[in-house]
């Protein structure tokens, strides 16, 4: 019955555990997307802290009653065949965008030709501005 009671504990916790993984995916794609298009999240850096910190603990208890280190199939584990290789076919896609989407702008300091300029002083990140090359020698930044 303990035993019983408490695998069911474990299994909530991870469930939790996950909810708080994509309330956190939730919130960096958000802040990260609203610096594009000028939309800030209050304290969005604050919540994904207190989410990551919710996961690791609502996670802890599931992870070590399945005897893994580190679990990230919940859900792919349970599909089989074509549904499974389609779960894995469209997270695979989505985080390919995603490192598509984050790898340009990093990347554009690099590139020949490149127009990538400080930015406007009604930025917070200004400051931030002196890591790329075409900047060391603006007087603006």
């Amino acid at each position: 019955m303990i035993r019983r009671s408490l695998d069911l504990l474990y299994l909530g916790a991870g469930y939790i555990a996950g909810i708080f993984l994509v309330v956190i995916f939730g919130l960096m794609m958000l802040l990260s997307v609203g610096r594009d298009i000028n939309f800030n999240v209050p304290s969005g850096d604050d919540f994904a802290g207190w989410a990551f910190a919710a996961m690791a603990f609502f996670g802890l208890a599931h992870t070590f009653k399945k005897g893994e280190m580190i679990r990230v199939g919940l859900l792919i584990e349970r599909l089989h065949g074509s549904a499974r290789k389609g779960a894995e076919l469209f997270s695979l896609t989505v985080a390919a965008l995603f490192i598509g989407y984050f790898t340009r702008p990093a990347s554009s300091p690099t590139i020949p030709g490149s127009t990538r300029t400080c930015p406007p002083a009604s930025c917070p990140s200004r400051c931030g501005c002196r890591s790329f090359p075409s900047c060391w020698d603006s007087a603006r930044c």
